[in-house]
């Protein structure tokens, strides 16, 4: 009856004349638009064999893709609310709309969903280019780097090797060469400085650790570094088969670390910081857990400042999940999880 009076409700307007095709039931409704293409579903959710929210749940479930006008006798105010987590697009009280609010909604549900998609393809679209400027950079990183080593840092190899030689063939028993010696000396130690500050920002653009010995080398060789720099005890629980990760998620991982640790040098003051990474079935896994200062709900809305919309996109294009636990005075746990699959 809810249905007939919708269609002659909807034949009354002169300029609308929408193709209208009924289904009784729920089950009736996911065999149509399992074979048809619609543009929108108007939607009772009180059906002969579905009643209720979860009629809404298992038809968008069954044809995610298609707009739903939730058509209810009930005035639930709380049905609001389940548009966007449910999959319905709009919602209308029956009994309480004249054909001009039904067609308004019917057109507002398909224009909303059009945009809806839009979006979705525009985020998609966005984290898609975002992936490739990420492997484009590494792999800049890896040319820059592999450059800085072969010339730069071998070119003062050279140099270091020819002053040292001069040097030798200089008299130690005359007085007069003594201020040369010491300018040779300087001038040595100047150069282990420059080799010394060159491997550093070598190993900053692309360790190369990570290439020549993977995810695990590279990883304690982080884990060293930073408690060179920091301070912070790191305690390492790296599982076997790491080295088996591809490179693109590795890097990933690698990258996603690196920033965890500067956050808690940073921010934390924390005294020691636990990382587990291992491959857990078709996912990789990293957690990392500092005893420090904790994550309030302050901080993580100013997570540009962190870093942490950065470790997000890099999560979000390996379609992986980030979660933050932390309280204040009570340290923080980011655990990280990104699909295992060679990257097309």
């Amino acid at each position: 009856a809810d249905a007939i009076v919708v269609i002659r409700s909807l034949e009354t307007l002169p300029d609308f004349n929408p193709v209208l095709v009924h289904a009784e039931t729920l089950a009736e409704g996911i065999t149509l638009t399992s074979n048809e293409r619609f543009d929108v579903a108007l939607l009772d959710l009180g059906l002969p064999d579905s009643r209720g929210i979860e009629t809404l749940r298992t038809l968008h479930s069954r044809a995610p893709n298609l707009p739903i006008l939730v058509l209810t006798g009930f005035d639930d105010e709380r049905l609001r609310l389940y548009p966007m987590d449910e999959g319905a697009v709009d919602f209308l009280l029956k009994g309480k709309a004249n054909p001009d609010d039904l067609r308004r909604a019917i057109l507002h549900t398909i224009e909303r969903s059009r945009m809806m998609q839009d979006t979705v393809r525009s985020r998609d679209q966005l984290r898609k280019l975002v992936k490739r400027l990420q492997s484009s950079l590494e792999d800049e990183r890896i040319w820059v780097a592999q450059e800085i080593h072969d010339e730069i840092e071998h070119r003062l190899a050279s140099l270091k090797i020819e002053l040292l030689s001069a040097q030798s063939k200089l008299s130690r028993n005359e007085p007069e060469l003594t201020p040369l010696h010491e300018h040779i000396n300087e001038c040595v130690q100047l150069v282990n400085e420059s080799i010394g500050e060159i491997q550093r920002i070598s190993y900053v653009i692309r360790p190369r650790v990570l290439d020549d010995f993977g995810l695990a080398g590279a990883v304690r060789e982080e884990a060293r570094l930073f408690e060179q720099r920091a301070g912070v005890k790191v305690n390492l629980d790296l599982h076997d088969g790491l080295d088996d990760i591809p490179d693109a998620i590795a890097t990933s991982a690698f990258r996603i670390l690196q920033e965890l640790l500067t956050n808690v040098a940073r921010h934390a003051h924390a005294t020691s910081v636990d990382v587990e990474l291992l491959q857990y079935g078709s996912e990789l896994y990293l957690e990392v857990r500092d005893d420090g200062s904790g994550v309030s709900n302050d901080v993580l809305e100013s997570s540009p400042a962190l870093g942490l919309l950065g470790i997000a996109e890099r999560v979000r294009s390996h379609h992986g999940t980030l979660k933050i636990d932390g309280e204040s005075g009570s340290g923080t746990v980011v655990t990280v999880r990104m699909p295992i699959r060679t990257l097309q």
